[in-house]
């Protein structure tokens, strides 16, 4: 991380900030979870190693929070399927209608019906990805294998799943 993308990041922070946790709370329909979710937007925002510009900060922004809140609902989702915990009551998210809610469920159902039968480290590493929010350098760190394997192992467990998922649909 340099300076310049230090004071980039501050500078979004004071004026983006507000209308994010709008954008985010929008979203997910939960202020604390919003303000949290936009925490970790400019967390990564300090840990992005490449350079930030001006013109490109906003988007940059919203698409990480757009990530995060996928992640958040795929969490969501598989914490209250695999293990019968409900981390916020589902009438706090924010849906379209009940039909959307009963895709979503119905989609996560079938991923994680294909990651089950995942070869054992291809699906360890989907899951600390698309689940647990690990990074790859954490993932490869966190089950001893090289960066390069991870990443690999990461790509084709994302192919197997989406065309599992494409058939299904």
């Amino acid at each position: 991380m340099n300076n310049k993308n230090v004071n980039e990041i501050t500078k979004a922070y004071l004026l983006h900030q507000p209308r994010l946790v709008r954008y985010i709370d929008y979203r997910v329909r939960n202020i604390d979870l919003a303000q949290d979710i936009c925490q970790d937007v400019f967390l990564r925002l300090l840990e992005y190693d490449q350079l930030i510009l001006p013109q490109t900060v906003k988007a940059l922004i919203y698409t990480i929070a757009n990530n995060q809140i996928v992640s958040h609902t795929r969490s969501f989702y598989h914490n209250k399927m695999m293990h019968g915990v409900e981390v916020m009551p589902v009438d706090e998210l924010h849906y379209n209608n009940v039909e959307s809610h009963l895709y979503c469920s119905e989609i996560s159902e079938m991923e994680l019906k294909r990651v089950s039968r995942l070869p054992e480290k291809r699906k360890e590493v989907y899951v600390l990805a698309s689940f647990e929010d690990y990074s790859l350098p954490a993932i490869a760190q966190k089950l001893s294998i090289s960066y390069r394997t991870a990443e690999s192992h990461l790509f084709k467990s994302r192919q197997q799943v989406r065309a599992f998922l494409r058939e299904c649909i």
